[in-house]
């Protein structure tokens, strides 16, 4: 990779949506319960980029495991621009086990990874 490391700006607040469009390489969504929420979110960093004269600079935008649970769901976050989903297998009974990781692993590909490639 060439030039400076990214920095990719989390947060949900009017300062950190701010940081994220005027300073920052990428931002880290958390906390949005809808899409709804999200397109708000986006809306008022792509403004902040663009206020700021970053709008034609590379920029990601990831986030957390709540929008990447369907295949639906990554397109949907795909046609808004996000980057990447970040997503966790979910618990059984309270806790992980190897084999219960192993499952959702692989009904995750089949059920999402698989639909969206």
């Amino acid at each position: 990779r060439q030039g400076p490391i990214p920095i990719h700006v989390g947060g949900v607040t009017p300062p950190a949506l701010r940081r994220a469009g005027t300073l920052g390489d990428g931002w880290i969504e958390t906390g949005s319960k809808t899409f709804e929420e999200l397109e708000a979110k986006l809306a008022v960093v792509a403004q902040h980029r663009r206020d700021a004269g970053r709008a034609d600079l590379p920029f990601e935008v990831t986030l957390s495991s709540a929008f990447g649970k369907t295949a639906d769901a990554v397109k949907r976050c795909e046609d808004l621009g996000v980057s990447r989903v970040v997503v966790s297998a979910d618990p059984v009974d309270g806790r992980m086990t190897p084999e219960g990781t192993s499952d959702w692993v692989k009904r995750y590909a089949d059920t999402v990874i698989a639909k969206v490639r």
